[in-house]
């Protein structure tokens, strides 16, 4: 890598590759040579895709890249149901990592039932490891969403049906609210 560095000090050129991009901008941050790290950071964008936004991501988290970080991040937010999909690199997230992508404002989903069938996704793939995590990923989720998961989880564990709820709000003596769920 430091003859394509040399090259480019001379050139102000460097060829970048899929095979050498990761690598290049590696040493291009270690010797800040900035020039070489921009042109691999418009490469990288160019090169985003629904099975690579995730290790994109994650790369910058190790180096300070911003713009290319801001670039992962929307790519991913604004493709999340197609790259739950189809993307291996999601099933691997982890529990925090998935936590983060759906606490943020700009997750693109059409609908709740999306993000709801992704959780269910990335849970079946080690269930042994991440049922435990269910409460904390549905709470990113919407109230009906969550509802409707819960019930779909107690029936596909053998649980009898829920009691309908009354969403009614209740007072205490006081006249201030007590609870917001009941049973009927």
């Amino acid at each position: 890598m430091m003859g394509l560095i040399i090259e480019y000090a001379y050139t102000r050129t460097v060829p970048i590759t899929a095979d050498n991009v990761e690598s290049l901008l590696i040493a291009a941050d270690q010797f800040n040579v900035v020039g070489v790290i921009q042109l691999c950071c418009e490469f990288l964008k160019s090169q985003l895709y629904l099975e690579n936004c995730i290790s994109i991501c994650r790369f910058t988290d190790y180096y300070w890249l911003p713009d290319l970080r801001e670039a992962a991040w929307m790519f991913l937010l604004h493709h999340f149901e197609e790259m739950t999909r189809v993307s291996t690199e999601f099933l691997d997230l982890s529990v925090n990592e998935l936590k983060h992508i759906l606490e943020k404002d700009e997750l693109n989903a059409k609908q709740e039932a999306a993000v709801f069938e992704a959780i269910l996704k990335w849970i079946a793939h080690d269930p042994q490891n991440r049922t435990q995590h269910i409460a904390v990923l549905l709470s990113k989720v919407g109230a009906v969403t969550a509802w409707w998961a819960w019930v779909a989880l107690r029936s596909w564990h053998g649980a009898a049906q829920p009691e309908p709820l009354d969403f009614s709000v209740k007072s205490g003596g006081n006249g201030s609210p007590t609870t917001l769920l009941t049973k009927t």
